[in-house]
């Protein structure tokens, strides 16, 4: 019955991550923003491609602390912590710059570049993860995963450069030292 259940979530994520995939290539056709906006209309400033966005990534979520808390607390390994805990800032910067950048970035080449990086990565993976058998989407997904950490990584610290001024606070030193977190990774 679990098996069933990670595996109707896998779907339903890889439709949603597709879905935000096509919208970052062709904005306005697939519903998720006003077909008159096509330029600009890329991104996730847009609330259908918001909600969406927010939707497969709390799937994303939910997935990491199942595989977590399977990992690490019910089989009580430590095999694969380092991999665990990078996921674990790999999301929170993608939801930290979804939540507090994206609404004020108003490059939308940017933003498309974001939005696509982010759907593209995760449409791999899920293609990855539904055929776990096969070595050959596994290998892809390791290369993609590879290449696309830093190109979408290095877009997450310009992006959030670029509206560091607009941000206060807690938010403002957050994002900076996810900033420099990344850029060391990177």
């Amino acid at each position: 019955l679990m098996d069933r259940a990670v595996m109707l979530m896998n779907i339903l994520a890889l439709a949603g991550w597709s879905w935000l995939f096509f919208h970052a290539l062709a904005p306005g056709t697939f519903g998720l923003a006003d077909p008159s906006l096509a330029v600009g209309a890329e991104g996730l400033q847009h609330m259908p491609a918001r909600s969406l966005f927010g939707t497969v990534q709390s799937l994303c979520i939910v997935e990491f602390l199942v595989i977590a808390m399977n990992r690490h607390i019910i089989r009580g390994s430590i095999k694969g912590f380092q991999q665990t805990g990078l996921g674990f800032f790999i999301h929170l910067f993608r939801v930290d710059v979804f939540f507090f950048v994206t609404p004020r970035l108003q490059d939308w080449r940017l933003q498309k570049l974001l939005l696509a990086g982010w759907a593209f990565s995760d449409v791999v993976r899920y293609i990855a993860l539904l055929g776990k058998d096969v070595a050959a989407l596994q290998r892809l997904r390791r290369l993609v995963s590879s290449v696309m950490f830093a190109v979408v990584a290095s877009a997450e610290a310009v992006a959030t450069w670029i509206v560091l001024d607009e941000l206060t606070g807690k938010v403002r030193l957050g994002m900076i030292a996810q900033m420099a977190v990344t850029i060391i990774g990177v």
